[in-house]
């Protein structure tokens, strides 16, 4: 069983996802959301953000901690920590994790969801980042390499959409896809 792998996705995926397997969370993109374009440049440069600093900021109307992965000449990366009930909590938490990184044995999960902006612009970035297991969740109109095609998000894509129980099934959303398949955890 292939047990010692790390999960990076842009938002709760990773974090569900181990939680249903009963694994150690091994990524630190556990309970937050990051925008996809800034999620990507993160992945990118991975191990340079392994030391860098984060940063507390506040902004008037949200109630959860909200950070900035700080890197000289290296972008600023917004981490909306959701779930979260402290900014310290939420950087322990992030800095435990990521230590446990395996570079190794990385699986790449993007949430698009729906038809956004410019998806072909946005999937020809992904399809270049340098990791091998990699999927981006879609809806059904979009085709492409490393994409899994999502009913739930044909036309009504909101955040957290994935993980909700669809009424008609009575299953997660996410169960539309073999993500135990992807992991290699069969």
């Amino acid at each position: 069983m292939n047990k010692d792998i790390t999960i990076l996705s842009n938002n709760c995926i990773a974090g569900y996802i181990y939680h249903e397997l009963n694994m150690r969370f091994n990524s630190p993109t556990i309970n937050l959301y990051i925008d996809k374009d800034v999620f990507m440049f993160w992945v990118k440069h991975l191990k340079e953000y392994q030391d860098a600093d984060l940063i507390e900021i506040k902004e008037e109307g949200i109630n959860y901690p909200i950070g900035i992965l700080k890197k000289e000449n290296l972008k600023d990366i917004r981490i909306n920590f959701l779930h979260y009930k402290s900014f310290e909590e939420a950087k322990d938490k992030w800095i435990e994790r990521y230590k446990r990184i395996n570079y190794d044995n990385i699986y790449l999960i993007l949430d698009i969801g729906h038809d956004c902006y410019d998806i072909k612009e946005l999937l020809d970035e992904f399809n270049s980042i340098d990791i091998e297991h990699k999927i981006a969740l879609v809806s059904t109109n979009i085709n492409g390499a490393n994409v899994q095609n999502m009913t739930c998000y044909d036309g009504n894509w909101r955040p957290g959409l994935i993980l909700e129980v669809n009424k008609e099934t009575g299953k997660r959303n996410i169960e539309e896809w073999d993500y135990k398949k992807f992991l290699n955890i069969k």
